[in-house]
């Protein structure tokens, strides 16, 4: 019996080490990720005033980025449900790093228009939350969704004054090269780090444990 308890003891211990290495490399990307959004903030911002952008088109710049987040949402959910959370981080990382990118070349007003489009699929946080929910069990889940948004409020902090310092002493499209080179080290750390698979090869578990149950329950009636 003890054989047997230390078989059962060894593959959860490596499934925990796998899913803290998951969650470790989920967590700094999203700190990473949220520094470059308000590095890109601050640089649109400045971009807008050299390019005298009024009152009113910086009100239609901001509407077309949350239409864009209001599109994109259901796209990027289904887009999650057919390929998983790996891809889907890593697709919103990409569109972060297109989106920086153009900015960071924009010379007009179009090319702002033009820059907020990509941002369709910067849903990182529910790709974060997919990755979080396939890798936890329900007792850690609620703390690992916790720290996603800790990690959020990091890069919060470093992001405006990183963005701030850069444009200041250097340029706006510099900020824009740095958090698009950021964006695109991002995708990388996803691909890295983070399984294609994961509910799947649970649910393989977990039918391979119900069925040795079946089969000691069927030992013991017999």
């Amino acid at each position: 019996m003890s054989t047997s308890g230390e078989e059962e003891m060894t593959p959860k211990t490596k499934h925990s080490e796998e899913t803290r290495k998951v969650l470790l490399s989920l967590h700094v990307n999203v700190a990473l990720h949220s520094a470059c959004v308000f590095m890109q903030g601050i640089a649109f911002t400045y971009l807008s005033k050299k390019l005298d952008v009024s009152p009113t088109v910086w009100g239609y710049l901001n509407t077309c980025t949350a239409l864009c987040h209001l599109v994109g949402s259901p796209i990027y959910g289904r887009f999650g449900d057919l390929y998983g959370g790996r891809l889907a981080l890593a697709l919103s990382f990409l569109s972060m790093f297109v989106t920086c990118s153009l900015l960071a070349v924009a010379d007009s007003v179009r090319m702002l228009f033009i820059s907020r489009l990509p941002m369709i699929f910067m849903q990182v946080m529910p790709g974060a939350h997919m990755v979080v929910a396939d890798a936890t069990d329900d007792a850690s889940r609620s703390d690992a969704m916790g720290k996603v948004g800790m990690f959020f409020g990091i890069g919060l902090l470093i992001g405006p004054v990183s963005g701030g310092w850069l444009s200041e002493h250097y340029s706006e499209h510099l900020t824009c090269v740095v958090a698009a080179g950021l964006s695109l080290l991002q995708v990388v750390l996803v691909m890295m780090f983070v399984p294609a698979q994961m509910k799947p090869v649970k649910q393989d578990e977990n039918r391979t444990k119900s069925g040795q149950c079946t089969k000691i329950q069927y030992a013991g009636t017999s």
